[in-house]
């Protein structure tokens, strides 16, 4: 997120990655560990997520990426009704308790500020690049990537 402090660009690759790994055909290219360049700053990322039995399937995602980058991830499992006020108060404060967090659909509207577009980092990012990403991506619903994407 791009209001949060120093994991703009990890949360745009988590995503991409995790995005990409669920929508894309069998047999295509996919963005995975190997794409990610390397990580100069090993600064430890904290990152607030949903807490509920979803948290256990991306917690190998984050793990897997620690270990291949050697950047420390933790989590802060947290539901709903806690979570948003925290996000939300870090955001407009600017204090950078949270170097990525979860974007849920019902707050991207306000949050859309402080997101990147998915179709940046995949230009850049996604061995692909843009085309390939839509083309991962026609499996999922266009609200759904609006919700997850500052465009």
């Amino acid at each position: 997120m791009k209001g949060i402090r120093g994991g703009v660009l990890v949360f745009g690759l988590v995503a991409l990655l995790v995005l990409t790994a669920l929508g894309s055909a069998p047999g295509a290219q996919k963005f995975g560990l190997s794409d990610i360049p390397p990580i100069k700053n090993k600064r430890p990322i904290h990152v607030a997520v949903h807490a509920g039995p979803h948290v256990a399937l991306s917690k190998p995602f984050i793990e897997k990426f620690s270990k291949h980058t050697g950047v420390e991830v933790t989590t802060e499992d947290m539901i709903m009704t806690v979570i948003y006020p925290k996000i939300n108060a870090d955001l407009l404060s600017g204090t950078g308790a949270y170097d990525v967090t979860v974007v849920e659909a019902s707050t991207t509207n306000e949050w859309a500020p402080h997101l990147w577009s998915l179709h940046e980092l995949a230009e850049k990012y996604d061995p692909g690049g843009v085309k390939a990403f839509d083309e991962d991506m026609k499996g999922q619903h266009p609200v759904m990537l609006r919700c997850a994407s500052g465009l």
